[in-house]
């Protein structure tokens, strides 16, 4: 038994060692300074856009909730906070201003916060369960017909200027209908001592800082007819839009300027498809993930058990040994006893 349990614990080992080489996951600090950028394709994510305030007192209890649903589901859901740009939020922006006309049809002065929309269905407005977040969920996944998108964004170095905040910005492979929306959004901002008048809540996740929006139309258009909205706070330059007759798919290429303001280790870039009737026909982000304090503990987890194993292992072998020996002396003074019995 002892000798099996030692071949099953080196064989453990043996795989721990194996896999040990992958190394940490690129963090996105990493991908911002990589020329190659980031890159992945997806579309099926569910779109979670939540109107949410920094002085409401029902988010401060119903927004941990939904991030801790997004994070555990996370590339299932794509969650976007829209904070309303009223003068007292400082988190309010034009396009939040512009998604939540287009969400609720009426000005966010007359929402009741918080409210939230999964893809495009009908807003639930107050404090949402994980029960109920799960069923929306699957409830939009069942009513998506889903693209398979294409997306990569890469920092445009400057000759000079380290730190360039000019993004190259890739997406294709969705159809020529509707309208497509590039969504940036920052985690972990922090609105310091404002938050002792508003909610108690310094730091936000999932907020929306910018974008624009397009028109997915195939047809040869202008930059300036097929641009529909653009948040002033990022810049927009066209660099190529495409669309391929017999795939049927389409391809669009950006410039965009970040402001320098924002902590570009936080930052997320969302796509949004949309049908003519506001319908998502598919959606994904980069980088997709929060931090990469998971991947780091992973690795160092990993290398924690291997040294952990590898101590059972050096301390099985001695103790396997030694129990062999004892069982060799006790099976030894046994004969030697029934030996003299029968003299």
């Amino acid at each position: 038994m002892a000798a099996k349990r030692l071949l099953v614990l080196l064989a453990v080992y043996g795989m721990l060692l194996a896999n040990l080489g992958g190394g940490v996951a690129q963090s996105s600090t990493e991908w911002w300074l990589d020329d190659e950028g980031l890159s992945a394709t997806g579309g099926a994510s569910v779109v979670l856009r939540q109107a949410t305030a920094t002085w409401c007192d029902v988010c401060k209890v119903s927004d941990p909730i939904i991030i801790d649903f997004a994070e555990a589901k996370r590339t299932n859901i794509v969650r976007i906070a829209i904070h309303p740009q009223d003068g007292i939020d400082p988190l309010g922006t034009s396009m939040s201003t512009r998604q939540a006309w287009l969400l609720a049809d009426r000005a966010p002065s007359e929402l009741e916060y918080p409210t939230s929309w999964f893809d495009d269905t009908d807003g639930l407005t107050g404090q949402l369960s994980s029960e109920q977040l799960q069923r929306e969920m699957l409830r939009a996944q069942g009513a998506r017909q889903t693209e398979s998108l294409s997306m990569s964004i890469a920092r445009i170095s400057e000759p000079g200027a380290l730190d360039s905040h000019y993004l190259d910005f890739e997406v294709s492979g969705f159809s020529s209908e509707g309208t497509l929306s590039l969504f940036i959004t920052e985690d972990s901002v922090d609105i310091g001592d404002l938050a002792n008048n508003m909610n108690g809540i310094r730091i936000h996740q999932d907020v929306l800082r910018a974008g624009f929006i397009v028109n997915a139309t195939a047809e040869e258009i202008d930059w300036e007819d097929r641009l529909i909205f653009q948040e002033p706070n990022v810049g927009v330059g066209q660099r190529s839009w495409g669309f391929d007759f017999e795939t049927e798919v389409s391809h669009l290429g950006l410039e965009l300027w970040l402001n320098p303001e924002w902590n570009v280790e936080n930052l997320n870039f969302i796509i949004i498809h949309e049908a003519d009737g506001g319908n998502v026909l598919s959606a994904m982000a980069l980088p997709g993930e929060r931090s990469t304090a998971t991947g780091v503990i992973g690795t160092t987890t990993l290398v924690i058990g291997v040294l952990v194993l590898g101590g059972l292992l050096l301390a099985v072998p001695a103790t396997f040994w030694a129990k062999v020996a004892e069982t060799r002396s006790a099976d030894a003074d046994a004969y030697q006893k029934n030996a003299e019995s029968e003299e």
